[in-house]
């Protein structure tokens, strides 16, 4: 069965880093207003949201 990768996947991740829910979650709203295909990836592993794998099917699903 394929592993689903959620926003709150996503922001979850992040906070278990040490980072802030509500701080994770402003931001996440940011990147994906901002940012689209590779470069949407690339922004996810960056601020720790995702690994590439991860953030590859997150940003697959977000864009259909």
């Amino acid at each position: 069965m394929p592993v689903t990768v959620t926003s709150q996947t996503l922001i979850d991740r992040r906070v278990a880093g040490g980072a802030n829910r509500e701080d994770s979650q402003a931001l996440l709203a940011e990147l994906l207003e901002a940012h689209a295909g590779d470069n949407l990836v690339s922004a996810l592993v960056y601020q720790g949201f995702a690994t590439e794998k991860q953030a590859k099917k997150f940003a697959a699903e977000y864009e259909r």
